[in-house]
């Protein structure tokens, strides 16, 4: 960077009103974001890329608060994860997927907590089904499947280890 870059043009678009957009490295990249304003707030599309060009996240603000599906992708472009947020608040079905866009985890969402989550082998099988508590907070039931769907025990070493390598725990 240069003493005197600051007085090069700039490619960002910030009005207050309108539409907005900023670009990576100082407003000479490529683009990173874009939204809506609305007197001031963020209000209609809001989009992130990441610096490869592909799409990062797309939702939709309110009064400056997330509304409606919201999906964020993996840096290949792949979807990554997929919910409704309705005033910056998780309600209904999230589904996560991995970097070759394989389902691997559903979660159920009340008022911003997990009630429910699901975890799928990669046979699509279901593998671990976790029901919460939402007031507690605490676990109600588990219940493990293997890959051919009989019934078995959550510490099999087996599940142990695919979740410790779906959590990054390995």
């Amino acid at each position: 960077m240069g003493i005197f870059d600051f007085l090069k043009p700039t490619k960002d678009i910030t009005t207050g009103t309108g539409i907005n957009e900023r670009y990576y490295d100082d407003g000479q990249g490529e683009i990173w974001k874009r939204w809506l304003e609305k007197n001031g707030n963020l209000h209609g599309f809001y989009e992130v890329w990441y610096r490869n060009g592909k799409l990062k996240l797309k939702g939709e603000y309110r009064n400056n608060k997330l509304y409606g599906n919201t999906k964020m992708y993996h840096e290949n472009g792949q979807l990554k994860s997929e919910g409704p947020i309705t005033g910056d608040t998780r309600e209904g079905k999230y589904k996560e997927y991995d970097k070759t866009g394989k389902l691997v985890r559903e979660c159920d969402w009340e008022n911003d907590v997990i009630s429910k989550t699901i975890v799928y082998w990669e046979n699509n099988q279901v593998l671990l089904e976790i029901i919460i508590d939402i007031e507690t907070k605490k676990t109600v039931s588990t219940k493990c499947w293997d890959r051919n769907g009989e019934r078995i025990s959550s510490d099999n070493p087996e599940v142990v280890n695919y979740l410790n390598q779906f959590t990054g725990n390995e």
